[in-house]
């Protein structure tokens, strides 16, 4: 008969242990990589902010030009290539991302949007001739974009991935009002929330350009306006309460109203209208996420349905 100590306990062999880290270590599943449209969206974003940031440095760089206030102009044109580019790199990214079957790491989305960059800006500078009245100019000058690439693109990898969520935030709505009707929400959300963004970028830039030219008029005007921006797009990002988001709302597009009626003269039909159009698309972000909107527009619904079909 075989004795058996009791008092010990009974340990499995240390080879049953490896066996089993090694099948859950190839069983490990990759990690889910990012969506099509967060990426996009990402890059997008990212792309249209560095781009502003590079066209508010090129004014503040050179104070003594003179035609610094075409950027304030020329500054939607520059943002649709950004968005253009940033959708092609976030394509990119994407590609690599199915095609690995899991999420990259931050170095190689940095290694790939910086690359990517470079190749851009190498096509471009190699393609520019160099200027005939710049006796003195050679290729070497430029150097100084590689490491201007090698920040973008670190910029871009440490955006890419990350919990932002661009698009969610520009077309977030509300849930008290009905399902079908969020869409309503979303699109004057998207509409109102891109406007402000750009206008924003625009006063920034106007503010600089003005301070440059030192117009007392012209800074306090844009100093005006620019806070009125920076109100527009915290109420409007910012997760608040319907009856509170009216409130501020009125509140910070008063002086827009007294701007229209005391400011602006009638003969300035262009930006009386631009001013009009505006506030109406705060009036439809509003009257979209009231709830009371929808109840009325029910009644009227069974009262129309009542008297004309029964």
């Amino acid at each position: 008969m075989i004795e058996t100590n009791a008092a010990t306990p009974y340990q499995r062999p240390p080879s049953v242990y490896g066996e089993g880290l090694s099948i859950s270590a190839q069983t490990r599943e990759p990690s889910a990589p990012l969506t099509f449209g967060r990426l996009i969206s990402q890059d997008m974003a990212v792309s249209a902010v560095i781009t502003f940031l590079i066209v508010l440095t090129n004014i503040l760089l050179y104070p003594s030009n003179g035609y610094n206030f075409i950027f304030i102009f020329a500054l939607p044109y520059y943002l649709a290539f950004a968005v253009v580019f940033g959708a092609i790199e976030g394509l990119l990214i994407w590609g690599c991302t199915r095609l690995v079957r899991r999420q990259l790491q931050p170095g190689a989305r940095v290694t790939i949007a910086t690359v990517f960059l470079g190749a851009v800006v190498g096509v471009y500078w190699w393609n520019t001739p160099s200027s005939p009245y710049s006796y003195e100019y050679t290729r070497s000058d430029d150097l100084w974009l590689l490491p201007v690439c090698v920040i973008i693109g670190a910029l871009f990898g440490a955006v890419i991935g990350s919990r932002l969520q661009p698009w969610r935030e520009l077309a977030r709505g509300v849930n008290a009002v009905p399902r079908w009707s969020r869409i309503l929400t979303g699109i004057t959300g998207v509409f109102l929330r891109l406007i402000v963004v750009w206008l924003l970028m625009d006063s920034i830039l106007a503010l600089a350009c003005s301070l440059q030219s030192f117009h007392q008029h012209d800074v306090v005007m844009s100093a005006l306006i620019l806070g009125h921006l920076v109100a527009g797009v915290i109420v409007l990002f910012a997760r608040l309460r319907f009856w509170l988001l009216l409130q501020l709302a009125l509140l910070i597009n008063f002086p827009t109203i007294v701007f229209l009626t005391d400011v602006v003269p009638p003969d300035l039909g262009i930006l009386r209208g631009i001013v009009v159009s505006y506030l109406a698309a705060w009036a439809a972000f509003l009257i979209t996420r009231c709830s009371l909107t929808y109840s009325a527009l029910s009644f009227l619904k069974e009262e129309l349905n009542y008297y004309l079909f029964d």
